[in-house]
């Protein structure tokens, strides 16, 4: 019920919600049962909750949703935005999608949580993406696209477009994530402009217990909060954690009051 709370608040304060089931949703299940039995929570603790697994995919469906933009862009739900930010920001126009890469020491390696979709693109090798991601195969090891790979989505993504070993080769735009997919635990960017701050991992409430009580932290985040501890980025972090606190706390007020 919580959920369809949010959602009426949602709808109530302006958001276009869209209801949609996809057609590989049987699929998800199977795997996501098959994942657990193999223990693949050691590679993502989305595999502990049958609906994040879901969420994870639904992405998938973005380009058939009947979206008349040539470009769209995609973030979790563990973001903050920190500014506007337009099309021309990210300084190119990719042919099926732009990420930012991981982090500064591995720039070859992607972060799905924030994506500019080009909607044409990737509705054009839809079908091919889906039956690939849920073939029986993948369905057997759980969504374990391999140790390069990965899991769920990013796995899928990963084996689908950029270590494809396949004929097809993919034009993919890794690109700065200076602007749209900063990180709290990073050093603060030149004159603290940023547009998009992603909590990668640890929530804010995460980061917020981190602060208070260190040692009932996930175990699994040690090296983002270790990060965050670090003289150079301390203030850093805990700015966008703070940002983020204040604006929760104001949206908690406005959803009480028009629930």
């Amino acid at each position: 019920r919580w959920v369809e709370n949010i959602i009426k608040w949602m709808e109530m304060v302006g958001v276009t919600v869209i209801r949609h089931k996809p057609k590989f949703i049987d699929k998800i299940g199977r795997g996501f049962h098959k994942g657990n039995g193999l223990a693949n929570n050691i590679y993502s603790t989305l595999y502990d909750d049958y609906y994040s697994v879901v969420n994870a995919f639904l992405r998938i469906d973005i380009p058939i949703l009947g979206f008349l933009d040539d470009y769209v862009l995609y973030t979790d739900i563990d973001v903050y935005f920190a500014g506007d930010i337009t099309l021309s920001d990210f300084g190119i126009k990719p042919n099926l999608f732009a990420i930012g890469f991981d982090d500064y020491e591995s720039k070859d390696i992607m972060n799905i949580g924030v994506t500019l979709y080009n909607i044409q693109g990737m509705r054009r090798t839809y079908n091919d993406f889906v039956e690939m991601a849920f073939s029986e195969a993948h369905i057997q090891t759980g969504f374990y696209y391999g140790s390069n790979e990965g899991v769920l989505y990013d796995g899928a993504l990963n084996l689908m477009y950029i270590r494809t070993t396949g004929t097809d080769t993919y034009d993919i735009n890794i690109i700065d994530p200076i602007i749209f997919n900063w990180r709290p635990y990073w050093s603060l960017p030149q004159n603290r402009k940023t547009s998009i701050v992603h909590f990668h991992g640890p929530s804010a409430l995460d980061y917020m217990n981190h602060f208070t009580n260190p040692t009932n932290d996930n175990p699994i985040y040690k090296e983002m909060f270790d990060n965050c501890d670090k003289i150079d980025i301390s203030e850093s972090c805990q700015l966008w954690v703070n940002k983020w606190i204040k604006l929760h706390s104001k949206l908690e007020l406005g959803f009480a009051v028009v629930k």
